[in-house]
């Protein structure tokens, strides 16, 4: 995992603004699952300091959710504030969580976490989103080809989600990272 995490990011901010990178990562697909007007379960692995929990508490959009984080300080963080019964936040990362734990998402959301987890988990990390999601993973990462915080290129993390069993990948490739829909 990387030396510096969310909340370290936003307090080096003076707890002012949030990572644009980010926002449009989340905001994309809050507003798409927004226009269904339903409520959904939803799997956030690496909520980070809560940004896109946030965001889809104000857009009404969820009726259960999952979240973990597995970096103590911004766990902390989130612990700091006050979330509705509907909202369960784990103190480990995604292939810590246990099973009874988890439930079966429409959607997950996975924002610039998996260039931090080592490459041999990368798979597992992979399939055991896809077993856990009925609908659409949302995961963004950087493209290595663009900056050198990304892990791989747009084709390699294509071929990786379609071995974890994605059948369907949408690649929305507006800036240094990368917005994979996945199906």
């Amino acid at each position: 995992m990387s030396d510096t995490n969310e909340y370290e990011l936003y307090e080096s901010r003076g707890f002012q603004d949030y990572s644009l990178g980010h926002q449009k990562m989340y905001t994309l697909p809050i507003q798409f699952l927004q226009d269904k007007d339903r409520r959904w379960n939803v799997i956030d692995v690496g909520v980070g300091i809560g940004f896109g929990l946030r965001k889809m508490l104000e857009a009404g959009i969820l009726d259960r959710y999952v979240g973990v984080e597995p970096h103590p300080l911004s766990h902390d963080y989130l612990n700091q504030q006050e979330w509705p019964e509907h909202v369960k936040i784990h103190p480990c990362g995604w292939l810590d969580l246990p099973e009874d734990q988890l439930l079966l998402a429409d959607y997950i959301f996975c924002i610039e976490v998996i260039e931090h987890v080592p490459d041999d988990q990368v798979a597992a990390f992979l399939a055991r989103m896809r077993a856990h999601v009925r609908r659409n993973l949302f995961l963004s990462t950087p493209d290595s080809a663009k900056t050198d915080h990304g892990t791989a290129t747009v084709p390699q993390w294509r071929a990786r989600l379609k071995a974890a069993g994605f059948t369907e990948v949408a690649v929305i490739d507006s800036q240094w990272t990368v917005l994979y829909v996945c199906e």
